[in-house]
């Protein structure tokens, strides 16, 4: 005998189509922003290394991997393994462009999708808007690394998700993903290395706030011991790669002495995250233009998120949020601060952490969550502890 449905059933069925109707429109909008990014974007500025990864002129091989060292080391690796995709989507779609843009964007959403729907309605609703962002979308959208990172990223932060809500740990699936992000972007890994790590190890602690503050602050100390290898990365590779050669929306050298990578590094920072400036948007560019325009509406809405929260935001979900979009973005910024293009690009990747945190970790009743449902006290067994009722 069938029960009847409940009211509850009922809204719950509604909500899962709504979704299902949404997902839809998702995939045909990303879908349509690959087929522009091939016909449209590309005639006004460059896609990066896409049409390499189109081209199906490499595949993954232990003859190749075996090489890896000579051509430039394991961090070619993400380079190899996005040739080699692009190969196979080469051979399926017959060496159509706008197909293997296709091919590569699901790969994206995909991730997306785990992603939502990990996420609570309210925090879903949020990421959903800030996913249907236009530069996040196309650059996501066509053949390249972005996609293949934004989908792991998404499947990692799932699992981040579920710590957050206090509903288990990272699955073997979540690890790897995260794990496989590191040949792709080798510098996300101090980033989500203290997300994760300050997410886990806090939970066993009376104050949380403190140990988040102390692992910020210690891993801080990672700047300097690493401040010659970083002094030579970017004099000898990153600055010169983008002065004096022709290289589309490049900028004037942004370093004089090694101490301004520091030093400038806010500033840096800003400029990387925001990509064009406002004189870049009025220097008659339309891609400058739109760029600038998207940017401002992005740093506006997060801010927005953040701000809405701020007075009342936990002292722990303060620190975490503070620590991980600083460590997402100071090693990221030498190639946005040189370059305005390769600042909106490199961003459709690691804006994915930074959405996570404004729209479902830095609310409140996130921390609370998080903070109920297991015991920091040593020797006892676990039980549901009582939500804290002070900014611990």
């Amino acid at each position: 005998m069938t029960l009847p449905m409940t009211e509850t059933d009922r809204r719950e069925r509604r909500l899962a189509l709504t979704w299902g109707v949404f997902y839809a429109f998702l995939w045909l909008y990303r879908s349509a922003a690959s087929v522009a990014g091939q016909l449209v974007v590309s005639q006004i500025t460059s896609l990066g290394d896409s049409g390499s990864y189109q081209s199906g002129e490499k595949f993954i091989s232990w003859v190749v991997l075996s090489q890896l060292t000579d051509i430039g080391g394991a961090r070619n690796i993400g380079t190899v393994i996005t040739l080699s995709l692009g190969t196979i989507f080469n051979w399926l779609f017959g060496g159509n462009p706008i197909l293997i843009n296709i091919g590569f964007q699901t790969i994206a959403f995909i991730g997306i999708v785990v992603l939502l729907q990990a996420a609570k309605p309210a925090h879903r609703a949020r990421l959903a808007f800030l996913f249907l962002l236009p530069s996040f979308t196309l650059w996501s959208s066509v053949a390249g690394k972005e996609a293949l990172v934004v989908f792991l990223l998404c499947i990692g932060s799932a699992g981040i998700l579920k710590i957050w809500y206090g509903e288990g740990r990272l699955n073997p699936l979540h690890a790897v993903a995260f794990a496989c992000v590191y040949p792709f972007k080798p510098h996300y890994a101090p980033a989500l290395a203290y997300l994760l790590g300050t997410s886990w190890a806090a939970r066993h602690v009376r104050q949380p706030a403190a140990l988040a503050l102390i692992l910020g602050l210690s891993s801080l100390s990672f700047l300097y011991v690493f401040k010659d290898a970083v002094a030579r990365l970017v004099f000898a590779a990153i600055q010169p790669a983008f002065s004096g050669r022709g290289v589309t929306f490049s900028r004037p050298e942004f370093w004089e002495t090694p101490a301004d990578i520091f030093l400038r590094a806010p500033e840096g920072m800003f400029r990387s995250l925001l990509g064009p400036t406002f004189q870049e948007a009025l220097s008659g560019h339309v891609f400058h233009f739109t760029s600038f325009v998207e940017s401002a509406a992005i740093l506006s809405v997060m801010i927005w998120f953040a701000i809405r929260g701020l007075m009342r935001m936990p002292a722990f979900t303060f620190v975490v949020g503070a620590f991980t979009t600083f460590w997402m973005l100071f090693p990221t910024y030498p190639l946005g601060a040189m370059n305005a293009g390769s600042a909106i690009r490199y961003r459709a990747g690691y804006i994915v952490i930074l959405f996570v945190l404004v729209a479902a970790i830095l609310p409140r009743d996130t921390y609370f969550t998080w903070r109920r449902g297991f015991t920091w006290r040593r020797g006892r067994s676990p039980r549901r502890a009582a939500v804290p009722a002070a900014n611990a």
